[in-house]
């Protein structure tokens, strides 16, 4: 058995159902040879996202696109990858790929170390597919085998105007996208266009539906987003819930605590009022937990109560502090 295992190195072993002697090895994408006996060059890329501005006003999901670049001429594109980003949802995530190298470097006419390559990132907001963002790097020391970049971007709430154009990448006519995806590129590797799809599709040319939300998703609390069909069915969407409501499916009511002013000449002048609250952990080794949220005031009356909602309150173990200020922001 340990020979048979031995037989395809770092791949599968399979043999054929009709008793033939022969067998075939299923290498992992970063190995090839007909035994999976070599290792392909690559590049393991970390990419954090990091949110600047305010939240409300950003899209709903973003669909990232990172591209490793050969800077021949033209440039192309040698291998990709793409992730669904969803910004109310996740705070700074972070996003593992390997970019790989061709294995056949004799197809080029220039030697693969005579030549530099770069990882390029987009963003595309994943409802309308309007182009976001963009950033370049270079990669450095091309001759390590197994190469690792870790970068962070800082993504602003509006988009970037960019000199992006589609045209610095050799692709084809890109004809195998459907009207719901945009066409970066080429991936020569894989032989086939890059499909940026829209959120409500999937499938390697955006051509199926990708309808997951329902009437029952988010129990009439909140908003069904669609996430990436690749997740396990119930990751598959995430809801946003109204503020009154919490919960993966916004099915249990939010605590709420109510702030009352009593009649005051000050308060009653000021435009916004900053709440922070302290939840107090039985745990005080790690500390305690602040949050805070603006309140704008918007009517004047004797007495102002404000209502605060947040997953996070425990009217038995929180401790509240409350600033007014008379700016309005």
């Amino acid at each position: 058995m340990d020979l048979v295992l031995w037989h395809c190195n770092n791949g599968i072993h399979v043999r054929s159902l009709d008793g033939s002697p022969d067998f075939y090895c299923l290498c992992p994408p970063e190995y090839y040879g007909d035994r999976c006996q070599f290792q392909r060059k690559r590049l393991i890329f970390t990419l954090q996202v990091q949110m600047e501005g305010a939240f409300e006003n950003l899209p709903l999901t973003f669909k990232i696109a990172v591209l490793l670049v050969r800077g021949s001429i033209p440039s192309t594109i040698i291998s990709h990858d793409q992730f669904v980003y969803l910004p109310h949802h996740y705070c700074l995530p972070k996003y593992d790929t390997q970019l790989l190298y061709l294995i056949n470097e004799s197809s080029l006419s220039l030697s693969s170390s005579s030549i530099n390559h770069s990882v390029h990132i987009h963003l595309y907001n994943g409802q309308t597919l309007e182009h976001h963002a963009w950033w370049y790097f270079p990669v450095p020391f091309e001759y390590l085998p197994v190469n690792r970049m870790a970068k962070r971007v800082i993504v602003t709430t509006f988009p970037v105007a960019s000199e992006f154009s589609q045209k610095k990448f050799h692709n084809t006519n890109c004809t195998s996208c459907s009207n719901n995806a945009v066409c970066l590129g080429y991936d020569i590797d894989l032989d086939q266009d890059i499909c940026v799809c829209s959120s409500n599709f999937t499938g390697r040319r955006c051509l199926i539906p990708f309808e997951v939300c329902t009437a029952e998703s988010c129990n009439g609390h909140g908003k069904c987003v669609p996430s990436d069909a690749h997740f396990r069915l119930d990751d598959q969407f995430m809801c946003l819930c109204d503020k009154e409501w919490m919960g993966s499916s916004c099915e249990f009511q939010a605590p709420v605590i109510n702030v009352t002013f009593g009649a005051s000449g000050s308060i009653t002048s000021l435009e916004l009022a900053i709440i922070q609250f302290i939840s107090i952990e039985e745990d005080y080794d790690n500390g305690s937990n602040v949050y805070g949220e603006l309140l704008p005031i918007k009517e004047k009356p004797s007495n102002l109560t404000l209502s605060l909602y947040n997953l996070a309150l425990n009217t038995e173990q929180t401790q509240i502090n409350v600033k007014c200020m008379c700016c309005l922001f």
